[in-house]
Formats: structure tokens, C-alpha cells, sequence
């Protein structure tokens, strides 16, 4: 939205955006991890 009316450029939005999908699949993989896994690893 920033860098639309200028006030930052074009790659800093870019960065923030992939930052921000990177962020999106890892909190989604999370998800693929059976509990029973989870359980393990914190004892």
C-alpha cells in the first residue's frame, strides 16, 4: 500500500510481502506435524 503512494519503495514492499508469506507456511506446517511428535519433543 506504501509504495503505491511512494512512501517506500517497491523492493521494501516486496521484502515485507515474502516475509510475510514465509511466515503464513511455517505457521501452516506447524499443522502437518502429528501431536504424538510435538509430545516427544518437549519431554
Amino acid at each position: 500500500m506504501l509504495a503505491i503512494t511512494g512512501h517506500t519503495s517497491l523492493w521494501l514492499a516486496i521484502l515485507a510481502t515474502t516475509g510475510a508469506t514465509l511466515l503464513v507456511i511455517a505457521n501452516a506446517l506447524r499443522l502437518l506435524v502429528p501431536a504424538k511428535q510435538l509430545q516427544r519433543q518437549k519431554t
